[in-house]
């Protein structure tokens, strides 16, 4: 998981409905390991809230780190 002020990024085990319903600024990723393979992937899906801060899916992760 990478946490940052606003929002986080997460690997599959994320459950996009709950972070709807808490209304989580959240990314959800796939197939990663460790901190370093997250940066390196792309986002597989996100939250209402990410959306609307212009997060969307296959963006690189390096890309929107700034806008969490």
């Amino acid at each position: 998981m990478l946490k940052g002020k606003k929002g986080y990024v997460m690997c599959g085990y994320l459950n996009m409905e709950t972070a709807e319903k808490l209304g989580d600024i959240a990314v959800r990723v796939k197939g990663v390991k460790d901190a370093e393979t997250i940066l390196e992937s792309q986002v597989e899906a996100v939250s209402t809230r990410a959306h609307e801060l212009g997060i969307e899916v296959g963006m690189p992760i390096k890309s929107i780190i700034s806008k969490l």
